[in-house]
């Protein structure tokens, strides 16, 4: 009889352990906190490593062109030999470089890059002095991890 209370004692507690883990996991906190008391499998800790690299954050850079008037045709040429002159090509795909818009009568523009290759596009502004026949400036004015952010700073003077 002691046997089967015995049993039925430690049945019950791993239930509530089980029960304990199983909700402490499903929060987020709770998931560092198993890794870091070891608790948690290494297969977990790989699962989350994954989970934030999933995705790759966006940047939004917002930058004015100074000097002769500029298309956007030919900045965005320009940008890109330039890109591709530092970093190669594969550099320059692994950017997500995009140029999202210039409006030629205020002389600014949005770029579209990765996060890490944001102080590498920053540098390749200050590198262009020429587009074409004109001499050109790009000066960056703000950098937003949303569009809507960098189409307001467009709308300020």
């Amino acid at each position: 009889m002691a046997l089967i209370l015995e049993l039925l004692v430690a049945a019950a507690s791993s239930a509530i352990v089980s029960l304990v883990v199983s909700y402490v996991v499903s929060r987020s906190m709770g998931r560092s906190l198993l890794r870091v008391i070891g608790l948690a499998g290494d297969h977990v800790a790989a699962r989350l490593a994954r989970k934030r690299l999933a995705r790759k954050r966006r940047r939004y850079i917002v930058f004015e062109a100074a000097g002769d008037h500029a298309s956007m045709e030919g900045i965005d040429r320009e940008i890109r030999s330039q890109i591709r002159r530092l970093l190669g090509i594969k550099g320059l795909s692994d950017m997500g470089y995009k140029l999202v818009y210039f409006d030629s009568k205020t002389g600014r523009g949005i770029i579209r890059v990765y996060s890490e290759y944001k102080l590498h596009l920053l540098g390749v502004l200050g590198l262009i002095r020429r587009i074409g026949d004109g001499s050109v400036r790009l000066y960056p004015i703000a950098t937003t991890g949303s569009l809507k952010k960098a189409s307001s700073y467009l709308r300020r003077a």
